[in-house]
C-alpha cells in the first residue's frame, strides 16, 4: 500500500512540475544524476572490490 502511495506522489509531483516548469532546471537535473550516483556508488565499489 506505501508503495502505491509513493508512486501516485510521484506522478503528482512529476505531473506538477511538467505543467509548472522551475526555473531551476539544470539544478533539478543536477540534483537527480547526484540522487541516482549516491544509490549507485556504494554497490559499484563493493561489487569492485569484495569478492565472496
Amino acid at each position: 500500500m506505501a508503495a502505491r502511495l509513493s508512486a501516485v506522489g510521484a506522478v503528482l509531483v512529476a505531473g506538477y512540475y511538467g505543467i509548472y516548469p522551475p526555473g531551476f532546471v539544470a539544478a533539478v537535473v543536477a540534483l537527480a544524476f547526484g540522487l541516482a550516483a549516491a544509490s549507485f556508488f556504494p554497490a559499484i565499489i563493493l561489487g569492485i572490490y569484495i569478492n565472496v
